[in-house]
């Protein structure tokens, strides 16, 4: 057994037993060859802090497909955070926050929006100023002010 798989092992254990930190995280990005998918499972644990870290791992190192189905049950606003901000750094993630802001859960929602508007890509929103829901569109619509303002000072 080459050290990789030791190191998704004593993950591995460490989730189970809930006593998963980031450190795991670092010693698992540290390895140059290793498969992940074992700790997709953990993308739907009852602890937080494992869902967090298996999210981490799962978007630096594996497939995003397990990471994309659990954002979209996600519940916890800091883990689903965390998971679309992973699912943003990896290209393919990209597409899929695409489809997720117009998503039945609010807080996926509004987190979605809030990364498009951190990456300066408001206008990408601008199809969901028809939406039935004012609070969106008038969040989205301050967004967008906010970029041309910001836009129209560095000119």
């Amino acid at each position: 057994m080459g050290h990789a798989q030791r190191t998704v092992d004593a993950c591995v254990l460490a989730m189970e037993s809930g006593t998963v930190s980031d450190s795991h995280y670092r010693a698992l990005l540290k390895c140059r060859s290793v498969n992940v998918q074992s700790l997709a499972r953990f993308l739907t644990s009852s602890n937080p802090i494992v869902r967090t870290v298996a999210a981490k791992i799962i978007g630096a190192l594996g497939d995003v497909s397990p990471l994309l189905d659990a954002a979209l049950r996600e519940e916890d606003k800091c883990v689903l955070t965390v998971m679309l901000k992973v699912l943003g750094e990896r290209g393919e993630g990209l597409e899929a926050l695409e489809r997720m802001v117009c998503a039945p859960n609010s807080i996926m929602m509004e987190e979605v929006i809030t990364m498009y508007c951190r990456a300066g890509q408001a206008d990408a929103l601008f199809p969901l100023l028809f939406e039935k829901d004012e609070h969106l569109v008038t969040r989205i619509k301050r967004y967008i002010n906010e970029q041309e303002r910001e836009e129209n000072a560095v000119s």
